[in-house]
C-alpha cells in the first residue's frame, strides 16, 4: 500500500513539474488576448476583484490550488446561491428605449452589462483536495449607431455556461517546497450575438434567433505558496486558445490564456491582497480591452461581522477605476455577503450565501 502511495505521489510530482514548465513557457511567450477574468461572488466583488491568493471557499472559481489548503474550521465549503451584475448606461439607453424617449439624445452612446449566477463546492485537503463550480454569466454590450439612412441599436454580446472540476495537492516542485498546485478541467458553452436592429423597434433583450453557438474544453492551472501570514499565487486560465465567430458575422472573440498574480497578507482579523493581470484581456463587443491591477482590504470588526473595501484600475484601454465595498455576516456555518461597486458610468450589486459544514 505504501509502495502504491509513493508511485501515486511520484506521478503527481512529475505531472506538476510539466505543468510548471508549460505555464512558464506560456507566460514568457504569450501576447494572446482573451476576455477579462470573470467575477462570481460578492466577497471578491467587495475586495476589488482580488481572489487568487487566499480563501478556500472560492477556490473553484479563481484558483484551484487553494483547495489544497488545510481545512480551517470545516471540511466542506458550499457557496450557493451567488448572483450579481454591473451595469454601465451613462446615456440612459435602457430608459430611452422603454419610454420611447428622444433617440437623438442617445446616438453613439453605449450600454454595457456583466451579470452572473453561480455556485461552487470545495472539499479542501493538502493530500488531495477538490472543488467544482457551475456558472452562467454574460458580457452584454450595445451601441446606438446612425448613418445617412437609419439609426440602429447594434448588439455585441457573449453568454457563457460553464462547469468546472478541480483537483489540488501540496507538492515539492523543482527547487520550491510546499507549493499548492491545482488544475481545473472545464467545459464552456458559448452563445454570441452580433446584429443590429432599427431603433424604433429596438430592445436590450437579446434575440435568440441571432445567437451563434460554440463550445470548448479547457484547463486552468493555479499555484500558491504561503510564508506564514504572507501568501503568493499565480493563476493561468484557459491554457488552450480558441477563436470563435461573434454572432453570425466575420467578427470574432478569443478564448485564450489569462494570467494573474496575487500577493496577500492575512492575519486573524485583517486581510490585504494585491492582484495584477500579466496579459491584456480582450474586450467583448464594444467593451474596452483590460489589464487590471486591484487591491482589496478586509477587517473582521467583530467575530461575526466583516467590513471590506476594494479598488481596481484598468491599465490599458478605458482607464476608469472601479471602487467597491461590502459587508459580511457569519452565523455559525452560514455566511452572508453583499457588495456594491461603482465607477463614473455605472454601478453593480452582488450577494451570496456561503455554507460551511
Amino acid at each position: 500500500m505504501s509502495h502504491c502511495y509513493n508511485i501515486h505521489r511520484s506521478t503527481i510530482k512529475t505531472a506538476s513539474k510539466k505543468l510548471v514548465c508549460s505555464s512558464l513557457l506560456l507566460l514568457l511567450s504569450g501576447h494572446a488576448t482573451a476576455m477579462e477574468f470573470p467575477l462570481f461572488d460578492a466577497r471578491s466583488a467587495a475586495l476589488g476583484g482580488v481572489s487568487i491568493a487566499h480563501n478556500i471557499s472560492n477556490a473553484a472559481f479563481y484558483n484551484p490550488a487553494l483547495a489544497a489548503l488545510e481545512p480551517e474550521n470545516f471540511d466542506w465549503y458550499l457557496l450557493a446561491p451567488s448572483i450579481g451584475e454591473f451595469v454601465s448606461d451613462p446615456g440612459n439607453i435602457e430608459t430611452t428605449l422603454k419610454e420611447s424617449g428622444n433617440v437623438a439624445d442617445i446616438i453613439d452612446n453605449e450600454y454595457k452589462k456583466y451579470a452572473y449566477q453561480a455556485m461552487q463546492l470545495t472539499i479542501p485537503s493538502p493530500s488531495l483536495g477538490g472543488s467544482l463550480y457551475v456558472a452562467d454569466y454574460e458580457y452584454q454590450t450595445a451601441k446606438v449607431t446612425t448613418d445617412n439612412t437609419a439609426t440602429n441599436l447594434a448588439h455585441r454580446s457573449l453568454e457563457v455556461f460553464e462547469i468546472g472540476f478541480s483537483a489540488a495537492q501540496l507538492q515539492d516542485i523543482l527547487w520550491m517546497e510546499s507549493i499548492l498546485v491545482g488544475v481545473t478541467g472545464k467545459i464552456s458553452l458559448f452563445k454570441s450575438y452580433a446584429y443590429s436592429e432599427p431603433i424604433a423597434n429596438a430592445s436590450l433583450e437579446l434575440d435568440s434567433d441571432q445567437a451563434n453557438n460554440d463550445s470548448e474544453l479547457n484547463l486552468d492551472i493555479g499555484f500558491s505558496k504561503e510564508y506564514g501570514v504572507w501568501k503568493t499565487a499565480l493563476v493561468l486560465k484557459n491554457i488552450f486558445s480558441q477563436e470563435n465567430n461573434l454572432g453570425n458575422t466575420s467578427e470574432s472573440y478569443s478564448i485564450g490564456p489569462q494570467i494573474r498574480a496575487g500577493f496577500a497578507y492575512q492575519s486573524r482579523r485583517s486581510l490585504i491582497e494585491f492582484d495584477i493581470d500579466l496579459l491584456k484581456n480582450q474586450g467583448i463587443g464594444f467593451e474596452s480591452d483590460s489589464m487590471y491591477a486591484a487591491v482589496g482590504w478586509e477587517w473582521r470588526m467583530f467575530p461575526a461581522f466583516f467590513l471590506r473595501l476594494g479598488y481596481k484600475q484598468n491599465m490599458v484601454g478605458d482607464t476608469q477605476g472601479v471602487a467597491s465595498g461590502g459587508l459580511g455576516l457569519q452565523l455559525w456555518g452560514l455566511q452572508l455577503d453583499a457588495a456594491a461597486s461603482a465607477d463614473e458610468d455605472g454601478e453593480g450589486i452582488y450577494m451570496h450565501a456561503a455554507w460551511e459544514f
